[in-house]
């Protein structure tokens, strides 16, 4: 295995991957987890772009989870952190970032505009957020290098099942509204009662949808990666909660958002 991966190991291992023909992809990633890329997190977009097509939808999230009550989100100028590659890709030219103050979203192709709208109006990561829009389209989602734990379509998941913890806050001490800037520069004030929660336990999901022969395993270089249809994590996830309405609820005691949760479960 080569120690240093140019643009063309990586365009030769999407097509082994079979990513041809997918329309809408929503990436997950770890850009360290590819091991020596030369040009970085370009190079892997740049890639992935020539094998989709140009007729493709790539899509990332570009969350920054939250911001002070004195910060404006801008999408042009609020940097992401959810790694190299999101960040990247928010910064190109043709792509469009969702205006949402915490959990934005960057998307790159034909149906950018369609994904991303009003995403303000929408749940950050619930129903008709650009994550569900995606997987009503028939999108994938791949994880490049990350677990469940990164796969945000699980949330939405949590959305359509309407479980009993949402509205609980991640993060007590975070506000619950954030300042948005539109695109005619207007600051509007978004409500945040609807931001999802703790994802460490979304590890369940993945044996259901290995069962179920939902999950495509390949590697790129050395990081492994996973593919799967957007609405199998939704309709497996809501089947799972029909069963145990805790299960995507973590056991660490300390965590700020499960033991409230479960409190919400009861009340």
């Amino acid at each position: 295995m080569k120690s240093r991966l140019d643009e063309k190991d990586l365009e030769n291992a999407f097509r082994t991957a079979q990513l041809e023909g997918i329309q809408h992809l929503l990436l997950h990633s770890s850009l360290s987890s590819l091991g020596h890329v030369q040009g970085g997190a370009h190079t892997v977009i740049d890639a992935l772009i020539t094998v989709l097509g140009r007729d493709a939808t790539l899509m990332v999230p570009t969350f920054n989870y939250c911001l002070s009550e004195q910060d404006t989100f801008d999408p042009n100028t609020t940097p992401s952190q959810t790694g190299a590659i999101p960040e990247a890709l928010r910064k190109y030219p043709e792509s469009i970032r969702s205006r949402h103050p915490t959990f934005s979203v960057a998307v790159l192709g034909p149906d950018a505009a369609a994904l991303t709208e009003h995403h303000w109006q929408a749940e950050p990561v619930g129903v008709d957020s650009p994550i569900d829009r995606l997987a009503r389209k028939g999108g994938s989602v791949m994880l490049m290098g990350v677990k469940h734990d990164a796969n945000s379509t699980i949330h939405v998941a949590e959305a359509y099942a309407a479980v009993p913890y949402r509205g609980v806050p991640f993060d007590p001490s975070w506000p619950r509204t954030a300042r948005c800037r539109l695109a005619d520069g207007e600051c509007i004030e978004v409500d945040l009662q609807m931001e999802p929660g703790c994802s460490t336990a979304f590890g369940a999901v993945e044996l259901p949808l290995r069962e179920s022969q939902s999950i495509r395993d390949f590697k790129v270089g050395q990081c492994n990666c996973q593919l799967m249809k957007a609405m199998d994590v939704i309709e497996t996830t809501e089947r799972l909660l029909e069963r145990d309405v805790s299960i995507l609820l973590c056991s660490n005691p300390a965590c700020k958002f499960c033991p409230p949760a479960r409190e919400a479960m009861y009340t």
